[in-house]
């Protein structure tokens, strides 16, 4: 304490000391008053609720009483013992009991003695066993009417108030129960007659664990949680948190029940006149304090100035300011003192300086190397470290605080702990010049990173034990991981030519089992085209999706022309591998059939629409000719929609002039009507030959047929596949030459629910935008990154990019995102297990997963869907389809999300 501090403090205790004393002792006195008069208002707050509660519930309950003295009940039970009950006797007393608290009361059930509902208010819940319920095993046992909870039975999810009384008949026999279930809200509308006495004050109901059962505030969600660790006394003051807050209460018991009311009050408003009584305490001591002060602190300068300026100059200079000088001045001693302190700071200056400049250097070489340093006493464990050696692992210095040997171990690998404590006690023994090991430590982000450690004993006690250790640190990772991958790349040799060694046998094997498999030929074509439809569907996203990237960039006329003559050859050949999966997929007998119901002449309008261009483009007229179709009838929209269009779709290629016809009506008895579709068309017909060959698969009229419109000859073999799994027919009339009318017979099921016709296409308002959605995108192949990345992108999406399941996983770990695509064939984790981790983390349980494949099939999208995955979309993928698809999913995630 300074010179001129300790003569004002003196005379400040001197003067203001005893008034001090004395209003203290005062201002005690009435603290402790008011606290006696806020609790005794909390005593009475609380015995009013406690009292009107009780008064609530005993007159509920003598109400049960009577209601369940009804004769009308105890007929209705016996009754119901023989078989038979009057239902609508029964609800109407039921509704009756329910008017005793219509607000509150949610259902009246009246049980037999077994605990069975016969009847209830609630119909859901007639038959229901509740005798393993305690308000019914009690009531059984004792014989009188209880209240029960609030709890939770089986049939229920939400806690209720339970009131049950028994029914007797004659002799007092048992013959049932009446069970009535209230909202806990009553116990809290309850207790409101002694809250609202008590400003900002909340009554709290409490069991004699100290669980909340009611509270008068609805914007806590308290009901079933402790009021801490301390026990609430059955009667008297108490003190606890709420919602964090500290309060003061003061507990009353409830009559006749195991129940305590706590009414509460914020501490800071019970204590508000404490805290003003505390203010004007404090400001009259300030108001004589500072009245002492102007008067002592003149008087304490002039005593202790010399001295203080010589502090003041050596602060500055201790403050790193060696520009400052003492004062020369005063009485002898003070000058030599001021004189020799000014020389010491020269001097001490000039030092500082020179060991700066060394620091400096030293630190920069640190840096240019890029090396981590670390100080080490063996005895305490502590370790000092640059900031470099904390950057290594992905810490900042002052996240980690006080750094010692156990942290360090604790991410240690465990196979690498044993080389280093070998090779710190060789260095220790003198048996090599320098500690040195090469080890693995986990980073922040979960990976394994190698480290190279060098260091030396700098400083031992007098037996030779280590004191101090100073070392250096760096990272090895890329060395490491380059001779892992040079001994993965010998060892993945030696497995590729013993796999190939074992193709071969497997090979030579199959070929001498070939005449036993030649039976499955047909099948395995079907499973090889299947399984081709991956490989070949993955470069059309490529090209299909750059197509309409390019088409968005806004091209010349003539790159805009050729860019849809790409698009329109690429849709070609998607339709043809379509063709041709789904005849494999017949032959494999994998393709169901869906029955939904279908509006017919929207879906007859759709496919004429699809075709209406290209009939334009050649000069053909179009028509339709309906009669007699009902407004709905069930089928599978998809198919019957593919099954009209192919023949559409065959009616203007094979036609040159005049017109495509396209009639629909119902045929036969009403009691087995069928649907008969025909498409007429004026094109160049079939003879009886080709009208044989016409539904086998690859079959077209002849070769030169093929050569000049195209197509695999499939689309027919299809249709009648589709048809004869519809239950109909299909076939031709034609004279070659005049022209071709193709049908269809198919079951007509009409039903009386309209429903929208289906179709292919995309909405005609275009995709939505994703502006702001975070989006992680798991995809291998380079093209398709290209393209998916350039499609969210466009629509506004923030697009994160994992090259493999792994990355995904990774990535998930570290950020929250809306949404997720996941391809299904990675590289180190596929997309289906990559989904399984990514789902087992607590901020993605609920994040929309999407799958994106090539893989169509019903088996490929169920093994989506049991890996975790909300929705999928298939190769080659639509922009369009694509954003509405994230839009969809991102939307419908974001109320549980907010």
């Amino acid at each position: 304490m300074t010179t001129r501090r300790l003569v004002a403090l003196t005379l400040l205790l001197l003067a203001v000391l005893p008034l001090a004393v004395l209003h203290f002792v005062s201002f005690r006195a009435d603290v402790t008053r008011e606290r006696m008069a806020a609790d005794a208002r909390l005593e009475q707050a609380a015995r009013r609720a406690a009292d009107g509660l009780s008064e609530r519930l005993d007159r509920l309950l003598d109400n049960m009483r009577a209601d369940a003295a009804n004769p009308a009940l105890a007929e209705a039970l016996v009754r119901a013992g023989s078989g038979s009950i009057d239902a609508r006797t029964v609800n109407r007393y039921l509704l009756l009991v329910t008017l005793r608290e219509p607000l509150y009361v949610t259902s009246v059930g009246l049980l037999d003695s077994r605990g069975r509902n016969l009847a209830d208010t609630r119909p859901a819940l007639i038959g229901i066993d509740e005798s393993n319920e305690r308000y019914v095993r009690e009531v059984l046992q004792l014989g009188h009417p209880q209240w029960h909870g609030p709890l939770v039975p089986v049939w229920d999810t939400h806690p209720g108030l339970f009131a049950t009384a028994p029914i007797k008949g004659d002799g007092s026999r048992l013959l049932g129960l009446l069970r009535v279930r209230l909202e806990p809200a009553l116990l809290a509308q309850a207790l409101a007659r002694g809250a609202s006495t008590v400003p900002d004050g909340v009554a709290l109901l409490v069991d004699g664990a100290g669980i909340v059962q009611a509270s008068t505030d609805p914007s806590w969600s308290a009901i079933g949680k402790s009021l801490g660790a301390a026990p609430v006394p059955s009667q008297g003051a108490t003190d606890f948190d709420l919602r964090g807050t500290p309060q003061r209460g003061h507990a009353h018991g409830v009559a006749q029940m195991p129940w305590r009311v706590v009414m509460a009050q914020p501490r800071a408003r019970y204590e508000a006149p404490i805290t003003v009584m505390t203010r004007e305490f404090m400001r009259n001591v300030l108001v004589v304090g500072l009245l002492v002060m102007v008067t002592v602190l003149p008087l304490a300068r002039f005593l202790a100035g010399p001295a203080v300026r010589l502090a003041e100059a050596a602060e500055s200079i201790a403050a790193g300011d060696h520009s400052r000088r003492a004062a020369v001045a005063g009485p002898e001693e003070f000058q030599r003192l001021g004189r020799a302190f000014n020389l010491m700071n020269e001097r001490s200056a000039r030092q500082l300086q020179a060991l700066s400049d060394e620091h400096d250097r030293l630190a920069a070489t640190i840096e240019a190397t890029r090396v981590g340093t670390w100080e080490w006493v063996p005895r305490t464990g502590e370790v000092t470290a640059n900031d470099r050696f904390f950057a290594l692992l992905g810490w900042r210095r002052e996240e980690v605080g006080k750094l010692n040997v156990a942290w360090l171990r604790e991410r240690i690998h465990p196979d690498d702990i044993a080389l280093i404590e070998a090779g710190l006690r060789r260095h220790f023994a003198h048996e090599v010049e320098m500690y040195e090991a090469e080890f693995r430590m986990r980073h922040r982000d979960g990976a394994w990173v190698w480290l190279l450690d060098r260091g030396r004993v700098w400083e031992r006690s007098e037996t030779g034990t280590p004191l101090r250790m100073y070392g250096t640190r760096q990272d090895v990772s890329q060395r490491k991981q380059v001779e892992m991958a040079l001994r993965d790349s010998e060892g993945r040799l030696l497995a590729l030519n013993a796999h190939l060694e074992s193709e071969v046998q497997a090979r030579t094997a199959e070929l001498a089992a070939a005449k036993d498999v030649a039976e499955a030929a047909s099948r395995a074509k079907s499973a090889f085209l299947a399984n081709m439809s991956h490989e070949i569907r993955t470069p059309l996203n490529a090209i299909i999706g750059l197509t309409q990237l390019l088409q968005a960039e806004g091209p010349r006329p003539d790159q805009l022309d050729r860019l849809r003559k790409v698009g329109h050859a690429a849709d070609h050949l998607l339709g043809l591998l379509s063709d041709v999966l789904d005849i494999s997929k017949i032959e494999a007998e994998k393709l169901t059939l869906e029955s939904d119901s279908v509006a017919l002449e929207p879906l007859f309008e759709r496919c004429c629409a699809m075709v209406r261009d290209a009939a334009d483009a050649k000069g053909l007229g179009l028509r339709t000719q309906f009669h007699g179709l009902p407004p709905a009838v069930l089928g599978d929209a998809a198919r019957m929609s593919q099954v009209v269009l192919n023949l559409l779709s065959n009616a203007v290629k094979f036609t040159t002039r005049g017109g495509v016809v396209l009639r629909a009506h119902p045929v036969g008895e009403a009691a087995a009507q069928r649907l008969r579709i025909e498409v007429q068309d004026t094109g160049i017909g079939l003879d009886d030959d080709e009208q044989r060959r016409i539904f086998l698969p690859f079959e077209q009229a002849d070769s030169s047929t093929t050569r000049r419109f195209g197509g695999t000859g499939l689309g027919l073999a299809i249709s009648r596949r589709l048809v004869a799994m519809m239950g109909g027919t299909i076939g031709v009339h034609s004279t070659a030459g005049q022209g071709a009318t193709f049908w269809v017979e198919l079951p007509l099921r009409a039903t009386g629910v309209p429903a929208v016709a289906v179709g292919a296409g995309h909405d005609a308002t275009g995709a939505p935008s994703l502006d702001g959605v975070h989006v992680l995108l798991a995809e291998d192949n380079e093209v398709n990154q290209e393209v998916a990345r350039a499609i969210l992108a466009h629509a506004g999406a923030v697009v994160d990019l994992a090259v493999d399941g792994q990355s995904a996983v990774e990535l998930a770990s570290r950020c929250r995102y809306d949404l997720i695509l996941m391809d299904m064939q990675m590289p180190r984790v596929d997309g289906l297990e990559a989904t399984r981790r990514i789902r087992e983390m607590p901020q993605h349980a609920h994040t929309p997963i999407v799958a994106m494949t090539a893989n169509v099939f019903a088996e490929d999208q169920q093994a989506c869907a049991d890996a975790g995955m909300n929705d999928h979309l298939p190769k080659p993928m639509d922009a369009r389809v694509m954003v509405s698809t994230v839009r969809r999913w991102v939307d419908r995630r974001a109320p549980r999300a907010a």
